[in-house]
């Protein structure tokens, strides 16, 4: 998607390369980069004529219906026709790479019997997630474990959302995570994606507990986004300073054990098992501790430090 102001500050950069803002489309030539600052717009709110700006070597930093795949609602529909389909790992049953989920307002009476009997009929009741449809950021997610909890924005506003039961996560270090990867689509037809050798791994910033009646608010252990976590006084963060000595810290121990691990990370505690459990990863391998300490409890990690702690723990191959 892209930020104006961090491509600009690149631009600067370039002494072959200038910005130019059309304020009607048919006063400029064909472009080799086109920068939608928003959904088919251009800056100042034009809407996109790509028989006037687009060529056949344009490069668009938004491609046309993007929006739409990323909404959730359109994502669980998109799903239930796979399910449809009968196409293997979409089913509810075992072996689903994807949570049983609701669309809402439209199922959610279905959603409500669901709770409430899960409710009955388990010693502990089953936990959901409420997402809104074009929500970012966590903004208004809820978890819920009684139908009359359900937000009101679903009930009385009818805004879209989707539900899904709450899966418990895998943790590392006591804390819940996730992978951000970054793809870039350079052709729809025929597809092509290629997946950026580096990500981001983002943690809560409080140890994971399972959900209860008195934890369900507290997003700093249900919710790795940034925008959310970055409130919690237990937040690490890391300065850009700080980010490159633990990167040539990593690096210079790599090469001392000669060890092929891009980056490495010390945050769970060595010598217990180094068995994934229901409580997460622990650190037990010896080479897991070459660099411990250099992203040791970061909120935001390089994908590359935890999928070598991982690794290193035996939780992945």
């Amino acid at each position: 998607m892209g930020n104006l102001d961090l491509l600009r500050a690149c631009l600067s950069g370039l002494s072959e390369w200038t910005e130019e803002i059309r304020a009607e489309p048919e006063h400029g030539s064909i472009c080799e980069v086109l920068f939608c600052d928003r959904w088919l717009s251009i800056p100042g709110g034009i809407p996109l004529d790509y028989r006037q700006l687009v060529g056949w070597h344009t490069a668009i930093s938004r491609i046309e219906g993007m929006s739409h795949a990323a909404d959730k609602v359109n994502m669980e529909q998109a799903l239930a026709r796979c399910r449809d389909a009968g196409l293997p790992g979409y089913s509810d049953e075992m072996g689903s790479y994807f949570p049983l989920a609701w669309i809402l307002p439209e199922q959610l009476s279905e959603f409500k019997r669901h709770v409430q009997k899960k409710r009955f009929e388990a010693r502990r009741s089953s936990t959901f997630i409420i997402k809104p449809s074009d929500g970012s950021e966590g903004e208004n997610i809820r978890l819920v474990r009684d139908e009359s909890k359900i937000p009101k924005y679903v009930t009385k506003t009818l805004k879209p959302a989707v539900a899904q039961e709450y899966i418990p996560p895998l943790l590392f270090g006591d804390k819940k995570f996730d992978l951000r990867l970054y793809a870039l689509v350079t052709s729809v037809a025929p597809l092509e994606v290629w997946l950026h050798e580096e990500g981001l791994a983002r943690f809560c910033a409080e140890a994971y507990e399972p959900p209860d009646d008195d934890n369900l608010s507290n997003s700093f252990s249900h919710l790795t986004n940034y925008s959310l976590n970055k409130k919690s006084q237990h937040f690490v963060h890391m300065s850009a300073a700080q980010y490159h000595q633990a990167c040539e810290a990593a690096a210079a121990a790599k090469a001392n054990l000669g060890h092929d691990l891009p980056l490495d990370v010390g945050d769970a505690p060595a010598g217990d098992g180094g068995s994934l459990t229901s409580r997460g990863v622990h650190n037990a391998h010896p080479k897991a501790e070459f660099a411990a300490g250099s992203f040791a409890g970061c909120s935001k990690r390089p994908i590359s430090a935890v999928l070598a702690e991982l690794e290193a723990a035996g939780a992945i191959d």
